[in-house]
């Protein structure tokens, strides 16, 4: 899928009558009009960077999920408050799903996911 983007950016930025169809940006098309030299911007070597971004993003909030869900889960107490306080947002659910705006409206909720990332920030050094 990876390369088949790459490929597709590429053959979008030779043909200027498509080249700004799609006002979406991404991380191909940064590199493709970046001042890379030429030899970095092959497929294979693009489609490793992509890979690496997405494994970083993807292994921290793993991370964060986890600590989060050992600590919520071994602490009845803060499990308890958490379902009590998430309740009242969550009450449609799954006919409705709420907004981020109103989950972020459940103070213990945001205090949990901070303390989470505070967690991981720790572990990381």
């Amino acid at each position: 899928m990876a390369r088949a983007h790459i490929e597709q950016a590429k053959k979008n930025q030779k043909d200027p009558s498509t080249a700004h169809k799609n006002n979406k940006s991404s991380m191909v098309h940064y590199f493709l009009t970046s001042d890379l030299p030429e030899s970095e911007r092959d497929t294979n070597r693009l489609g490793r960077e992509i890979m690496l971004v997405l494994g970083a993003g993807t292994a921290t909030t793993t991370r964060a999920l986890n600590i989060a869900t050992y600590y919520i889960v071994t602490n009845p107490a803060i499990e308890g408050r958490l379902r009590r306080e998430v309740a009242e947002a969550m009450s449609g659910y799954p006919e409705r799903v709420p907004k981020w705006s109103e989950l972020e409206r459940v103070p213990f909720l945001t205090a949990c996911i901070k303390e989470a990332l505070r967690l991981v920030s720790f572990s990381l050094f």
